[in-house]
């Protein structure tokens, strides 16, 4: 069966109504990739329809169950159409329509192709999401032409899918086979495009334009949306994590191939009742005799791209962008219970030898303490909070254990399946040791009360050997405690040139209050602060909840928050960031901020080091509630001379860095 024809089988039978409980599923446990995609699409098609002065006649290629019908249906800036080829993905739209769309079937259509579903009509714009990922490099081309041959004279393409790639190659094979898709290079190679890589940290967003000039044009939108022409030799460069990532994942597909192979042969000299097992095994083994294929075909490729870019790229030099589209554990690991060493928790950290015995367990949804864990050196296990694992489980992350060498392990939060896995560890002579990140003051939700409690009885009960809290102080709740020095956050180790601090006689600043919108976070005072300081003209925020009175709006912008890896790159476009909190621990937000040598104001963190460092007299305001104080304060830092400022900033994370890494190393005992 050729890759083309398994994936379409496996959509025609898919049953839209359960891809739709498996998207609600994942949006339950913290996946906002979906919200971000929505959100942009809207915006764009609204300001689009506004550029062209009337509604945009659009189409939905692979509707499906509906999630953009349901979201776009009813605005009034569009007339909205919907194609699939997959009765079953449409069920549950037909049978419940939206009220705006009837008779549905005149604006939902289910054909072969969408010659047939929509032969005579053209559309101003045509999207796809997710779509072209689950067609083969040649069918994704063809599909593409053929809603070009749909376009009106100045239509568009959307296509959200895979992020930047250098190749187009078969990633893995979920959902009968995903394939990352090379749109600038071989997917479209005759169309204008415009893409952002930044909107969103799973996907790309790409527009496509009919090429009229006898120059293609190709342009790059960043996060504050400033564009800019691009090359392709450049697009290559900036793609190749994703393929690699890619090629990683095959290989590891492949592994299994060997074990399938042996179970087979095994299998077929018993009994009858086997052998619906054995060509279950017969369809895996082709899947992956074709992925064998596909590897070996792309391994050539990689070799010979990596030969061009010896004539287009510095040598040596390490581009920070490069870390920016690593697939997020959602995606790489859809079932598993955890993964060992992901890229996004290795790629900032500290290196230290001290610690090659030692792996840091934390949670892969629970972003601020995944960063914390992140930055310092060892060996990186991210599991799920919500999911126990199973006996399996167990056994496979025991065999990475011992295969790495980890004799110690520091535990970094707790939860249910935390707690299975501490008594798992325990029984096999592994020191445990455990970091407390919360506060007292969030004991107020009955879920960190409970959590946190369970961390506590571990440790009397012995079967964590150490317990630390990250605000002092909590020796006594424990019962005593052999180490007493306080842990705290060491500065992510970004690769390659940040840029220096823009404190400088530049006219216009912009700021950053990163944090969203409760009474610890103080939000409000952080952004009111920026009102009487006239160098700034701009502060980002992430909240979309934020409500202030139009005369205190005009600075404020608010964008997405797209993930730590997306986060240095909205850092370095700022100057200073906001981060006057009423309680926190040590936030990670501070320290990424001085990873790109941005000063970042605090309020009162009560650390037992560095409180008497130039940087924390300059950043740390002692009465976070004074929007005045908080005023002041950015006054001071823009007052600070440039060199000046560059000096602290560096002494600062130098000092800070050597204190957390060897507390750590104290407190596991390495």
């Amino acid at each position: 069966m050729t890759d083309s024809m398994s994936s379409v089988r496996y959509w025609q039978e898919k049953k839209g109504a359960d891809y739709r409980a498996q998207q609600d599923g994942r949006r339950q446990h913290g996946n906002d990739q979906y919200a971000i995609q929505e959100k942009w699409l809207e915006d764009y098609l609204s300001s689009r329809s506004e550029f062209l002065g009337r509604p945009l006649k659009i189409l939905d290629f692979g509707c499906g169950f509906g999630r953009f019908t349901r979201l776009l249906a009813g605005k009034d800036f569009i007339k909205y159409y919907g194609y699939d080829f997959s009765h079953a993905m449409a069920e549950e739209l037909f049978s419940t329509p939206p009220a705006d769309l009837h008779p549905i079937e005149d604006r939902i259509r289910i054909a072969s192709a969408i010659d047939e579903a929509f032969p005579d009509d053209k559309f101003d714009l045509i999207f796809t999401v997710s779509v072209l990922i689950h067609n083969p490099p040649e069918q994704a081309r063809n599909l593409v032409l053929k809603m070009a041959e749909h376009l009106t004279s100045d239509g568009q393409i959307v296509l959200i899918e895979n992020p930047l790639s250098a190749l187009s190659a078969r990633q893995n094979s979920w959902h009968s086979g995903c394939w990352t898709h090379d749109v600038a290079g071989t997917l479209a190679p005759e169309f204008n495009l415009r893409y952002y890589p930044d909107i969103a940290s799973n996907h790309c967003f790409y527009v496509l334009t009919q090429a009229t000039q006898q120059t293609r044009i190709i342009q790059k939108v960043d996060a504050q949306g400033r564009e800019q022409a691009v090359t392709l030799n450049q697009i290559l460069i900036e793609g190749l994590p994703l393929l690699e990532a890619g090629l990683k994942g095959v290989e590891q597909e492949l592994e299994l191939s060997s074990d399938a192979v042996g179970t087979m042969h095994d299998l077929a000299e018993n009994s009858n009742y086997m052998k619906k097992r054995i060509s279950d095994l017969e369809a895996k083994i082709e899947i992956l005799e074709k992925d064998n294929i596909v590897l070996s075909d792309t391994l050539k490729l990689r070799a010979e791209l990596r030969k061009a870019m010896l004539s287009v790229a510095e040598p040596e030099k390490k581009d920070s962008s490069s870390v920016q589209n690593h697939k997020s554990d959602a995606e790489k690991y859809p079932d598993g219970f955890y993964c060992w060493n992901a890229p996004q928790d290795q790629i900032f950290a500290h290196k230290d030898n001290r610690f090659v015995s030692v792996a840091h367990l934390f949670h892969r949804e629970w972003k601020g303490i995944r960063a914390a864990a992140g930055t310092l050196p060892g060996n990186k296990i991210a599991i799920s909070a919500h999911k126990k694992p199973n006996s399996r489980d167990i056994s496979d992350l025991l065999q990475d254990i011992r295969e790495n060498g980890v004799e110690r392990i520091i535990l970094h939060g707790m939860s249910d399946a935390m707690e299975v896995l501490a008594h798992a560890l325990s029984k096999q002579g592994i020191k445990l040791c455990l970091v407390w990140h919360g506060t007292i003051t969030q004991w107020q939700f009955p879920e960190e009360r409970r959590i946190a409690i369970k961390a506590i009885n571990l440790y009397k009960r012995g079967i964590i050997q150490r317990f630390s809290a990250i605000r002092r102080g909590f020796d006594d709740v424990i019962g005593g405690s052999d180490f007493t020095a306080q842990l705290v956050n060491a500065v992510p180790n970004y690769p390659g040139e940040q840029r220096l601090p823009i404190i400088k006689d530049a006219s216009k600043k912009q700021a950053l209050a990163p944090s969203w919108n409760d009474i610890r976070k103080n939000l409000y005072a952080n952004v009111l602060a920026v009102e009487p300081i006239n160098e700034i003209d701009k502060v980002f925020v992430f909240a979309k909840d934020l409500s202030l009175p139009k005369s205190l709006t005009d600075k404020v912008s608010i964008i997405e928050y797209a993930g730590p890896l997306q986060l240095p790159k909205i850092l370095n476009n700022v100057d200073i960031v906001l981060n006057v909190t009423v309680i926190d621990c040590h936030p990670m937000v501070n320290l990424e901020a001085l990873a790109c040598n941005v000063p970042c104001l605090s309020g009162p963190l009560f650390l037992d080091v560095l409180e008497d460092h130039e940087y924390s007299n300059l950043t740390v305001v002692q009465n976070p509630l004074s929007v005045s104080d908080i005023t002041n304060s950015i006054r001071n830092v823009f007052n600070t001379p440039y060199n000046a400022m560059s000096e602290i900033i560096q002494d600062y994370k130098n000092s800070l860095n050597r204190v957390a890494i060897d507390r750590y190393a104290e407190f596991v005992g390495v």
